[in-house]
């Protein structure tokens, strides 16, 4: 039971913080800037076949680096990609489009 409800509180917190950083992403007080590929991996869970993975992406602000997961599998370490990230909490971020 106490593990059901501990489940249950997670998928919760989950949910509800993806749609607050949905909602300040989709504020007006965000930045776009260009982020590198690097080689930290994120496997895509539920792959039917394999271990399907996207790398992250890195970028600084004011001398301190993030990293996000770019969700692009066909992008290697080195590529760029443009991010949105809020401009009050930096570590919020989402890739946008490719820019090679």
């Amino acid at each position: 039971m106490l593990i059901g409800a501990l489940a249950l509180g997670y998928a919760t917190y989950k949910l509800f913080y993806r749609a607050y950083c949905n909602h300040l992403l989709a504020s007006d007080k965000t930045k776009t800037v260009n982020a590198v590929i690097i080689h930290d991996k994120n496997y895509i869970p539920n792959s039917p076949v394999g271990n399907h993975f996207s790398y992250s992406y890195y970028y600084e602000v004011n001398g301190v680096g993030y990293k996000g997961n770019s969700h692009h599998p066909e992008l290697q370490p080195g590529d760029s990609v443009l991010i949105r990230y809020v401009i009050d909490h930096p570590s919020v971020s989402e890739p946008l489009t490719q820019t090679e």
